[in-house]
């Protein structure tokens, strides 16, 4: 008969291994097992090692067997099998040692390229933060005097919005340059302490106006389209601009023709009036643009600086210089005492013409609209595009600045009108007409309240909310040219009918 001690010795521990020395057995695999290596296993997990079944303490089965002292291993019964034993021990611990400083070098190279990738990345972050904040700064009414250009990043590259890249610019003489950027300071100023001048039209009565005078005849019946007009607010004077090839100087108070301007010998495109003082400016299609003092309708200047249509002409809000823009593709700026062309640059985008020409209400920077559905955004001081914006889908019609500084207004071809923020660089709003609605004309009343849009119609819009206040339907063809009186009481409109209307 087999002896106990050698049924003890055939049994072995599952999870140590060994020969137990209180051996128990799981009812749920029939594995032998050491009682306090099992109880451990169970206290952690709950269940079988074997099996993964549920176990409990309580569920093992204990194996009687008599006392017995455990016999050591082969391998430890001599003093050389013991250092064989402990020699392998240190080469297995010295192995896993090396595999554990390897794999630590391992990460400290990971971790060393990803510290040095967040890095980079952090740089290359901070550049187009910076470049974007350039960008914005230079088409910033907030601080006109810094205007600069600067690289659009990435994510500025949408909303219709592209910023260009600095390029060599034209240099202005000392004293055009002085005069600049000490309007532009000026003017910034005094906006930020401006608040909404008392007496300005309310919503209700910009909603009720009408047509209080009707003038007619003022170019000639055989080509009598008004295609431009500009009204000085402060003395209620307009000057018409005609396809006739004349101007018209108009009392709009008294209804009554002051001065009839003749020199162009093609259509007059575009006029623009002096804020204070006896001066006008008109463009031609026959390449010219002419000044004219008020008072007398008397010629005092031809400035010949284009060699194609000069569709645009706006003084600048130093009062002493005037823009004009060309479909030769170049915009320039003038003298207006002495008629000495101070800097000229062309839009090497366009390759159509521009089509319009206006000053911020500071001077700092201006737009100009293309024949390439682009509106262009440059810095005054040395003529270097900073921006341009893209959305429309045709020929740009107009522009106008608002009051306020951080607005600008475009129509198109296309029957829209677009609002573009200047501080945030993108286009924000947009006013859809049906498809056949023409837009020539736009402009802000002083304050910058509203804006009103001539084509097909009259249209008056409450900014920031840009809802419809009012629309107007007298003139017979298209309206081409609208200005406001002070404080936005009037509005005056002038159309291809040859007719100029008062509306309050």
């Amino acid at each position: 008969r087999t002896k106990p001690h050698s049924i003890t010795m055939a049994l072995q521990c599952a999870i140590t291994g060994e020969v137990p020395k209180e051996p128990v057995i799981s009812p749920k695999s029939g594995a032998v097992f050491e009682r306090s290596a099992i109880v451990k296993q169970i206290a952690s997990t709950g269940a079988d090692p074997v099996n993964d079944e549920p176990l409990s303490e309580e569920e093992l089965i204990a194996i009687k067997t008599p006392e017995f002292s455990v016999p050591r291993p082969p391998s430890a019964t001599s003093l050389p099998a013991l250092l064989k034993s402990f020699q392998d021990e240190w080469d297995a611990a010295m192995l896993e040692s090396f595999e554990l400083k390897r794999q630590n070098q391992q990460l400290r190279q990971e971790l060393t390229q990803s510290l040095y990738q967040f890095d980079a990345s952090a740089r290359v972050v901070a550049r187009l933060v910076k470049e974007r904040d350039q960008a914005r700064q230079a088409l910033s009414t907030l601080a006109p005097g810094e205007v600069a250009a600067a690289p659009a990043p990435a994510d500025q590259q949408t909303s219709g919005m592209d910023v260009e890249e600095e390029t060599a610019g034209v240099a202005l003489p000392a004293d055009a340059l002085s005069a600049i950027n000490a309007t532009a300071a000026t003017l910034s100023k005094a906006r930020k302490k401006r608040s909404k001048p008392e007496g300005l039209a309310t919503v209700d009565t910009i909603s009720a106006l009408s047509q209080k005078h009707k003038q007619s005849g003022l170019h000639s019946s055989r080509s009598g389209v008004i295609t431009s007009m500009a009204v000085q607010a402060s003395t209620m004077r307009a000057v018409t601009g005609g396809a006739d090839k004349t101007a018209t100087v108009f009392d709009l108070e008294k209804q009554e023709s002051l001065h009839k301007l003749k020199g162009h010998s093609k259509k007059i495109l575009d006029v623009s009036v002096h804020p204070t003082e006896d001066v006008a400016v008109t463009a031609s299609a026959d390449n010219s643009v002419m000044l004219w003092n008020l008072a007398d309708g008397s010629n005092t200047g031809n400035l010949k600086i284009h060699s194609s249509d000069v569709t645009g002409v706006d003084i600048h809000p130093t009062g002493q210089h005037v823009l004009t823009a060309s479909k030769d593709n170049s915009w320039a700026l003038a003298d207006l005492a002495t008629g000495t062309t101070l800097g000229q640059a062309t839009d090497d985008d366009s390759s159509k013409g521009l089509t319009c020409i206006q000053s911020h209400p500071d001077g700092a920077i201006l737009g100009v609209g293309s024949s390439n559905s682009v509106v262009s955004i440059w810095q005054a001081k040395d003529m270097t595009r900073l921006s341009k914006f893209e959305g429309h889908a045709g020929p740009i019609t107009a522009m106008a600045f608002s009051e306020n500084g951080y607005y600008l207004a475009s129509a198109s071809e296309d029957s829209t009108v677009k609002l573009w923020d200047l501080r945030k660089l993108k286009n924000f709003h947009t006013i859809e007409f049906d498809a056949s609605h023409q837009i020539n004309a736009l402009s802000f009343d002083n304050s910058g309240s509203y804006l009103a849009v001539g084509g097909s119609d009259v249209r008056v819009y409450l900014a920031k909310k840009w809802s419809e206040l009012v629309k107007l339907e007298e003139h017979s063809k298209t309206v081409n040219a609208l200005a406001w009186g002070n404080l936005a009481t009037t509005l005056v409109s002038a159309g291809a009918d040859n007719t100029v209307m008062t509306y309050d």
